[in-house]
């Protein structure tokens, strides 16, 4: 088979998409015919069979704070997250058991765009606190997040909400504090 190791810095305003929405475009199941011609010689069964060789792929990966990475939450609604942060030794691993990283990725920025089809007035876009992460132990879709997103603004009305008329302007943070896995 083949074996490929490799160690990667990723560098230079690269960009990493992750999907994880569930939204399927489903297109047309269509039947195919083919028609071939007949052979002299047919082979057995055990003659086709043969072992996969198969492939692997062992790399350390490390991420800079240029390198941006994207998680798409619902592609329906546009709701994701994008930031920039930085992994040092990362381990991707790819063979015939599947796709596993293990590593942490710590965010340096990055938004949160919240998005929620059915209650646009809670669409927002928040800024991902430093220091958030996301740490990776096998399975990609089972990252463990822990991320905490900001969303800032001035307020007039606070004074009509507590009863008692006109009031000052505030600033007000609404914190979302993301602490679970992906999948």
């Amino acid at each position: 088979g083949l074996d490929i190791v490799a160690r990667a810095d990723i560098k230079e305003n690269s960009e990493l998409t992750i999907n994880t929405s569930s939204t399927v475009i489903e297109n047309e199941k269509k039947r195919l015919v083919r028609f071939v011609p007949e052979q002299e010689e047919l082979k057995t069964v055990e003659e086709e069979r043969r072992d996969p060789k198969g492939m692997t792929i062992d790399m350390l990966v490390n991420a800079y704070r240029t390198a941006k990475i994207n998680l798409i939450l619902d592609a329906a609604t546009n709701d994701m997250a994008s930031a920039r942060g930085t992994a040092e030794e990362l381990s991707v691993k790819l063979d015939n058991s599947g796709f596993k990283i293990d590593g942490n990725y710590v965010i340096e920025s990055g938004t949160y765009n919240f998005r929620q089809s059915g209650i646009p007035l809670l669409n927002k876009d928040f800024s991902i606190r430093k220091g958030s992460s996301i740490n990776f132990s096998g399975n990609p879709l089972d990252a463990n997040l822990n991320i905490a997103a900001v969303y800032e603004r001035t307020v007039s009305n606070v004074g009509e909400y507590l009863g008692v008329g006109l009031s000052q302007l505030y600033d007000v943070q609404l914190v979302i504090e993301i602490k679970e896995n992906l999948s």
